[in-house]
Formats: structure tokens, sequence, C-alpha cells
């Protein structure tokens, strides 16, 4: 985050990795939209940091900031900026992100609490609050994705809409693993089989890799 300042402003002035011994670099990359985007992402970083080290209420208050903060960074000046209706756009944006960001962030941690103590009750707790957090997710992606299919030009044509196809195809794959998780092996763990926890795990793991992917897709697009 704190680097993408440097490099943003040698992008737009057409340097590249050199640009970072330059101050003047520096300061037109605050200057633009992904340097403020910047900014305000190390501010939830750092409220998030901070959280890792607060107790009760301050936990859960600096977790919020932290969530909002990464959200509006990445709605600030993402590939979304600027579509119309603007504050619609802005508002799905940061919706979409930060869906994103508590199903995708929930999966590794997830995985190590599987082989602890009360692993049930974390997979009740998650199986509760996943659903509704990934039917967000693809809610506000299709409103988002929807808004571009309406011009002119033939969307998949477009290094836009190749984009938009790899992701969709990954995020469909993803969607089959979260049904398989929740309908085979999540009640079968709650049933007390233990051979389905195996299973889950690796599911897991393979799902966090997949929206790994999806994050890597959604980086190649560019305002």
């Amino acid at each position: 985050a704190f680097f993408s300042i440097g490099l943003q402003g040698a992008d737009a002035h057409g340097q590249g990795l050199a640009g970072l011994n330059d101050r003047a670099m520096w300061r037109s990359g605050v200057r633009l939209p992904q340097g403020v985007a910047a900014l305000i992402g190390l501010a939830g970083i750092t409220a998030a940091v901070l959280g890792l080290f607060a107790m009760g209420r301050a936990k859960r208050s600096l977790a919020l900031c932290a969530l909002a903060l990464s959200a509006l960074s990445l709605a600030w000046a993402g590939h979304a900026r600027g579509w119309r209706p603007e504050g619609v756009m802005q508002g799905l944006a940061m919706l979409h992100v930060m869906s994103a960001i508590c199903w995708a962030g929930a999966l590794l941690p997830l995985a190590a609490a599987s082989g602890r103590e009360g692993f049930v009750s974390v997979l009740q707790r998650f199986s509760a609050f996943a659903v509704p957090v990934y039917l967000s997710l693809l809610a506000s992606g299709a409103a988002l994705a929807a808004t571009q299919f309406f011009g002119p030009r033939e969307v998949f044509a477009t290094a836009w809409g190749i984009t938009l196809a790899v992701k969709l195809a990954v995020v469909a794959v993803i969607t089959l693993f979260a049904i398989l998780n929740s309908l085979l092996f999540t009640h079968a763990i709650i049933d007390g089989d233990s051979s389905a926890l195996k299973l889950l795990r690796r599911s897991i793991r393979v799902e966090a890799a997949l929206a790994l992917s999806v994050f890597a897709a959604a980086s190649v697009w560019r305002i």
C-alpha cells in the first residue's frame, strides 16, 4: 500500500520502478485518487493491527473500522470509479469489497480452527454468517457488472470483458465448492462424522486458493 503511492505517481508519468527514487513521483502519487486510496488502506491496516491487541468492544470497533476503511480504499480508486450513477456504484463497490473481505478473509482462520476443540460451534457460526455475506457478494458483483452490458460495444470483445469472463468462471467454481461445503461436509461434521472433517479442510484450502485467483483477476483491471 505504501509503495503503491510512488508507483502510481511513476506510472502516471510513464516512469518505471526507478521513479521510486524521485520525490516528484511520490508527490504526484499522493495527489492521485489511487494515492489517496492507498493512504485510506494504510489507515485500515493500522486499525486491523491495533484490533489484534485490543479487547472487548474496542476490538470489535477497530475491526469494523478496518473493514470500512479497506472497502472505502478499494472503492475510492477501483475499477468501478466513474461509473454512473456514481453514488450508487460506489456504494455497491464498497458492499462488494466488504463482503469479499468478510467471506474470503474468514476461510484460512476457519481452516486453522478445524484442528482445535470447539470447531463445531465455530463452523455453525461461520455457516450462518457465510450464506448472507456470499449472497451479498454475488448480488453486488452482478449489479456492478450489469451496468457495463448496456454500452454500445460488445463487452466480451474487450480486455475488460475477458477479465470479467475469467473472474465469473472462477466464481462459478467457488460457488460450487461453497454449496458442497454447506450441503455435504458441514452437516456431516455437526452430526459427528470425523471423516468429513478432512474433506472439509481440503475443500476450504481449495476455496481460499480460488478466492486468491479471483483477486488476481480483478487486479488486472485498470481505470
